[in-house]
């Protein structure tokens, strides 16, 4: 019996080189993104803890360093200057060198969502120490929101 069109093609394409070591690169790469997730949780439960809201304005300014940081390095390794670098950023199409507002809209709603998730976890965190809740429940509860990305890419993707 023939196989359907797609089995057919997918058994005469060989793996494409260096599957398996990206495989196992992204892996790596998500264990350590655990591990990073888990300790800035166990930072950020002791320091909201302690200082409630005001512990996330002191998280803030290194989020805007790590992006002067990234847009500084991008600059250096294009070997660019200043004016170089913004007639050619990422900011701007390709085709018609103007600045395109989604893509100058996407990191400001990016640092707007990021900057809500840290508030109410930073309240979450203080209403919880003073309840004498454990951090790590509080934590746990907040990573389960990848059930829910899960689902959200599931319905969207396919």
């Amino acid at each position: 019996m023939p196989l359907p069109e797609n089995e057919a093609i997918a058994e005469e394409s060989p793996e494409p080189k260096g599957v398996q070591k990206n495989y196992m690169f992204a892996n790596f790469l998500s264990f350590c993104c655990t591990i990073c997730f888990g300790v800035g949780n166990y930072l950020n439960a002791i320091v909201s803890a302690k200082y409630g809201v005001k512990a996330v304005f002191m998280m803030f300014p290194g989020l805007f360093i790590l992006w002067v940081i990234y847009h500084t390095f991008t600059m250096c390794r294009l070997k660019k200057g200043f004016k170089e670098y913004l007639a050619d950023s990422e900011y701007r199409n390709k085709q018609t060198n103007a600045i395109e507002m989604w893509r100058i809209r996407t990191p400001i709603i990016r640092c707007i969502i990021q900057a809500s998730i840290q508030v109410i976890l930073a309240i979450c965190f203080f209403f919880g120490g003073k309840a004498q809740i454990n951090g790590g429940i509080i934590a746990s509860i907040f990573a389960s929101g990848v059930i829910f990305v899960a689902i959200i890419f599931y319905f969207k993707f396919g």
